[in-house]
């Protein structure tokens, strides 16, 4: 750019030069009174061959004067003719170039040809450089070819090995994309020049969910990447769970206008993206459930008009172990908007499968039974739902509580389960003959459970506040409360209510160790026989007795150092008691 400026700047200056001369030029032009000249030279008129009898061509001179780089004729004042003789007289001509060269537009033109001329130079340079750059680019093209192609004839070669050992042991291998969940069986690796493609056939889609008939495809080499191998047994592994990936659609049938159509009411699995699919319905029934990657396998639930379970919710059920063999359901939340919601327990042995108990019979009201909780080796094992024409799983949470359990209740109070009372029960077979007495909350409720819950099951326990405004509390306040209320402690709190119990722990060891070393002195000085006063000494080893006992029945640890001394402290309440009474 700089050579291509200098250049510009050159030419400004000799447009210069040249606009100063003909300004010069001009300047004479207007002093003088010079005829425009013809610029050519002729020596010899030929005759007219066509009329040669009638024309006769004299000799005619001309007279030339160089001025500058032009050469002006100027011819003679008469011609003659054979048959006329005639004078010419010759008219000054006009010359409007002069006059001209005032004008506004002249002037104009006079400014723009000098930047037509830069542009065009500009023009040539740019065009030139342009030129020159693709011919660098070429070349260095050329280079960089040259440079990397050993490199690639290298990683070419490797690759081809490696087709090669991938050729034999591929067998039924599964391959799985890493970014999505879509899977694939590779049949065949064909070479074509010095690239390769796949042949195989795809089994899931992108989320997983299974085809409903696999598809080939092939796939080059450059295309296939982000995958990873499964092994034999994972892979066969793979293929027999295949059928467990599919859709599930919950829906109903409803009528509008009387007109019949189907309405989705949950589809599963959850977070499952529904703008991949298209869900094709006919009046009573799913048709096909097409995806993006092709159409998908499905399984399809009617549920009938009078199921009230609202899908997509979670049932959640508090439960407390009675024995290794019974289990008590106290409360359970569910979103049902049935006015009744008739439930029933089946404890079944751990060799058994819920799969045998997908039958669902009249309650003892008559009503159809529409949850069937089914508990295993002493914890919820399923939550089975009677959808009307068939059963379905529900996704259910178990929480377990236990006389003892510290919980957080809603003035951020720490209270202790002190009872639990008795509600649904489910005995497995060794227990079916065992007499339960119910159990009944011993104080009034505090609070009620504002959720949607089985109206017989009220979940209430009774508690007692054991710390509150940070302090542990002897005696606290006594209450019933909703145990869906109580809020499992968070790390802070669980630290805070620790520290505060081994406080109160060290508290009593010190304590009790000061009993028991005030309780040793009491011994030795009855053993020395210096008692200045009798009843004194009674009363104090009777008082350290007491509450070194009282502690050191929640230390057993201690009776081997301790054990001693109060055996002898109590040898000596004995007699001081008799020596005393009879004034000894």
């Amino acid at each position: 750019m700089e050579e291509l400026q200098r250049r510009i700047e050159e030419l400004e200056k000799e447009l210069e030069q040249k606009n100063a001369y003909i300004e010069k030029l001009e300047g004479e032009l207007g002093k003088k009174s010079l005829l425009p000249a013809l610029a050519v030279m002729l020596n010899k008129v030929q005759p007219n061959l066509t009329k040669p009898q009638m024309v006769s061509v004299e000799s005619l001179k001309f007279f030339t004067r160089l001025i500058g780089n032009a050469i002006h004729i100027q011819f003679p004042e008469t011609l003659k003719r054979t048959d006329t003789l005639r004078h010419l007289e010759e008219k000054p001509k006009r010359n409007f170039k002069n006059s001209a060269q005032n004008s506004e537009i002249s002037k104009l033109f006079d400014r723009i040809n000098p930047l037509i001329e830069q542009k065009s130079i500009m023009n040539a340079e740019i065009k030139s450089r342009i030129k020159k750059l693709k011919e660098e680019y070429k070349a260095k093209k050329i280079i960089i070819r040259e440079t990397y192609q050993a490199m690639r004839n290298r990683i070419d070669s490797h690759i081809f090995e490696l087709i090669e050992k991938l050729q034999t042991g591929f067998g039924k291998t599964i391959l799985l994309e890493k970014d999505t969940e879509r899977a694939y069986q590779l049949l065949e690796i064909v070479r074509e020049e010095n690239d390769f493609y796949f042949k195989m056939i795809k089994y899931a889609d992108k989320n997983g969910i299974a085809l409903l008939r696999p598809r080939n495809i092939e796939i080059s080499l450059n295309d296939l990447k982000g995958v990873i191998a499964l092994s034999e047994e994972d892979s066969k592994a793979f293929m027999d769970s295949l059928d467990e990936n599919i859709i599930t659609v919950v829906y109903q049938i409803i009528e509008f206008d009387d007109e019949q159509s189907c309405c989705p009411i949950e589809i599963s699995p959850q977070g499952l993206p529904l703008s991949d699919y298209s869900i094709i319905f006919n009046k009573d029934k799913i048709i096909k459930v097409d995806g993006k990657d092709g159409t998908v396998k499905f399984n399809q639930v009617l549920i009938s008009e009078d199921c009230g379970f609202v899908y997509e919710s979670v049932i959640e059920i508090f439960t407390s172990e009675l024995s290794p063999h019974v289990i008590n359901l106290l409360h359970v939340h569910v979103e049902d908007t049935s006015e009744e919601i008739p439930i029933e327990v089946v404890y079944i042995l751990p060799e058994q499968s819920w799969s045998d108990y997908t039958n669902f019979e009249n309650d003892a009201k008559g009503v159809p039974l529409r949850y069937k909780i089914i508990v295993k080796e002493g914890k919820v094992n399923t939550v089975l739902y009677n959808t009307g024409t068939g059963h379905k799983e529900l996704p259910f949470i178990e929480k377990k509580i236990k006389i003892g359990d510290n919980f957080c209740i809603q003035d951020n109070s720490i209270a202790q389960v002190k009872l639990i009372p008795t509600g649904m029960l489910g005995r497995s077979w060794q227990a079916r003959d065992t007499e339960i007495n119910p159990i009944f909350t011993k104080n009034p409720p505090d609070s009620f459970c504002p959720g949607r819950h089985i109206e017989d099951l009220p979940g209430n326990i009774d508690m007692k506040i054991v710390c509150e405004n940070g302090e542990l509390v002897a005696n606290g306040k006594e209450f019933a409360y909703p145990v869906c209320l109580c809020k499992a402690l968070e790390g802070t709190q669980i630290n805070s209510f620790n520290e505060l119990k081994e406080q109160k722990e060290t508290h009593k060891i010190n304590n009790l160790l000061e009993n028991l070393e005030n309780l040793k002195r009491c011994v030795e000085e009855f053993k020395s026989g210096n008692i200045r006063d009798k009843k004194d000494l009674l009363n104090r080893m009777t008082q350290f007795s007491v509450s070194s006992r009282e502690g050191i029945s929640e230390k057993p640890e201690l009776l081997a150092e301790w054990g001693p001394i109060l055996q002898i402290s109590d040898r000596a309440l004995r007699n001081l008691a008799t020596d005393i009474r009879f004034g000894a």
